[in-house]
């Protein structure tokens, strides 16, 4: 499954918000911890920004993981 269609798949329950100059994520800080648990280092929001944007870019393949 590739990144667009997991983002379609993940947005069907999506309600429509207002609009604003920006958009955020919110993690809770016991998600923030284990991301950075499995990473082994601090993760800085503003790298979360850069990863998305290297994503949309075409800079990374995203694959589904092996089970």
């Amino acid at each position: 499954m590739g990144l667009a269609e997991v983002l379609t798949e993940l947005s069907v329950d999506k309600k429509a918000k207002g609009k604003a100059d920006k958009k955020y994520v919110s993690f809770s800080i016991a998600e923030w911890t284990e991301l950075e648990a499995k990473h082994g280092k601090t993760i800085e929001p503003v790298d979360v920004k850069k990863l998305v944007l290297a994503i949309f870019s075409g800079r990374f393949q995203i694959t589904s993981a092996k089970k």
